[in-house]
């Protein structure tokens, strides 16, 4: 019996095994994670005919309007194609630990991630396991780190009237002097609105 991921030659034809074959993904967080484990990979960028048009890109063809917009850093569909198959412990790993994302009863990050490191210290896993899940479980959180300013109410920055003046003492450095600012959250009562006068 044959081992499923042994090369098997076959007249002039090439039998590959299950771990030979490309693996594809739109996923960024999870190819960048299995790149840092050791596969090989090739960035994709595709724009289709209405992508371009609805990126605003009219009255050209399609290969000036796709490296315009490549200029311009407006991505297409980004697909990440790896030379082989990730192992499925790898993608299991990354799996499991993308589960703490998915259900409500979340826990603290920094709790995940000392407990992480801790298990690793310990030898209760491997390098592989600890780059798989501390990959997801970082770049993840960095997604909703970076975005939790858009559940927060907004604050408002208003200057007092007069000039902010710079006095240099030569060395580069100096003193500012300003007439100083109120910070109010956007949703403030119309009465403090009215103080302020906005």
């Amino acid at each position: 019996m044959r081992d499923d991921n042994e090369q098997l030659e076959v007249g002039d034809r090439r039998f590959f095994g299950p771990e030979d074959q490309p693996f594809e993904t739109r996923d960024g967080i999870l190819a960048l994670t299995l790149y840092l484990c050791g596969y090989q990979f090739y960035c994709v960028n595709c724009y289709t005919a209405d992508l371009l048009r609805n990126l605003g890109y009219k009255g050209m063809t399609m290969p000036e309007a796709a490296m315009q917009a490549v200029k311009d850093g407006k991505k297409g569909k980004l697909r990440y194609i790896f030379e082989k198959y990730p192992r499925t412990e790898h993608q299991n790993f990354y799996t499991e630990q993308e589960k703490q994302f998915e259900d409500d009863e979340r826990r603290d990050a920094r709790e995940v991630f000392f407990e992480l490191l801790e298990r690793f210290k310990a030898g209760e896993m491997p390098r592989d396991e600890l780059v798989m899940r501390m990959g997801c479980f970082l770049f993840k959180t960095r997604i909703e780190f970076m975005n939790k300013w858009k559940g927060e109410v907004p604050m408002l920055h208003i200057a007092n009237p007069g000039r902010t003046t710079h006095v240099s003492d030569g060395r580069g450095g100096g003193t500012y002097t300003s007439p100083g600012f109120v910070e109010v959250l956007a949703n403030a009562s119309q009465e403090t609105f009215k103080k302020l006068g906005l």
